[in-house]
């Protein structure tokens, strides 16, 4: 850190019905080797135990807030923003995993790089029993608005900023599934996005219920492609929407999303998945010093 100070990091997790995983979450920022953050976690009208598995946790640094409404992601996105009192706000997704030097290894990345405005990283993908099996990698310095569409700009659980950044820029509430992508869509052009080539997350994808959130998000897609461009391009665009909504359909009708996702990021050797996997275990494992009620 520059002059040895470190800043306060908000990092904000919004959760709806995931107490299978929440638990992995929060852990994970528990055990981060960067220590000077505060953890804001907001109800997002959850009907399992979630809220309980939340309150069970006696560390001064995590603030709760549930109000018994569900409003959606993007508004509780921009509540969180608006409760943190952080220099920086780091996204994190309740059913993902945190590597445990994430957070030392982005702050300590935009100390020394101030002209970054969004920074984000790779990503390791796990199923629902934790286990690692592929890693998702996206573009170092996405610029364009088709880095956006290609899936290339971000991985929305990953990333961290300046908390004024995501202040001056919110999230669209209207946008389902595609708020992200609506936000990066809106700033590329006039921000400076940058991701970190390591993976400093474990991002929960096979093993998740899927198509109906994925038919949303594509969807949300036409409705910003639309915005965004005109022409054949446009068309064009649209047209490889809809057909990869048919092979979602596809595969789920067969069940073979899992086999999908795992033959998609299959792109680590068996001796990384070993390695990292130690990694992700500790992100998780328990302390006494967690204070669990």
């Amino acid at each position: 850190m520059l002059n040895n100070i470190q800043p306060l990091i908000s990092i904000g997790i919004s959760f709806y019905n995931c107490e299978k995983h929440l638990d992995f979450a929060i852990s994970s920022v528990l055990n981060q080797t960067y220590s000077n953050w505060e953890l804001i976690l907001i109800n997002d009208g959850s009907k399992d135990n979630s809220l309980e598995i939340a309150r069970s946790y006696d560390d001064s640094r995590i603030k709760i807030f549930s109000d018994g409404r569900n409003m959606g992601l993007s508004f509780r996105l921009n509540q969180l923003v608006d409760l943190a009192s952080g220099e920086y706000f780091a996204r994190m997704d309740a059913d993902d995993i945190m590597h445990f030097d994430r957070l030392k290894i982005q702050v300590k990345y935009l100390e020394e790089n101030l002209e970054i405005d969004v920074l984000g990283s790779y990503a390791y993908t796990i199923d629902n029993n934790n286990k690692i099996y592929g890693m998702m990698k996206i573009n170092k310095k996405p610029k364009l608005i088709e880095d956006v569409f290609n899936n290339k700009c971000f991985i929305h659980p990953t990333i961290i900023a300046k908390t004024n950044w995501f202040k001056l820029n919110k999230y669209n509430n209207e946008i389902n599934r595609m708020e992200d992508a609506e936000l990066w869509s809106r700033t590329i052009l006039k921000s400076k996005f940058h991701n970190i080539e390591i993976p400093l997350l474990f991002y929960r994808q096979a093993g998740v219920p899927y198509l109906s959130k994925y038919l949303l998000s594509q969807k949300s897609t036409r409705r910003l492609i639309n915005i965004h461009f005109i022409g054949l391009f446009k068309f064009k665009l649209i047209l490889i929407n809809y057909a990869k909504c048919l092979f979602f359909l596809m595969i789920s009708i067969f069940k073979l999303q899992n086999f999908y996702f795992k033959k998609r990021f299959n792109n680590l050797l068996n001796i990384d998945i070993s390695k990292n996997q130690i990694h992700l275990d500790c992100s998780i494992k328990k302390k006494s010093n967690f204070n669990k009620n």
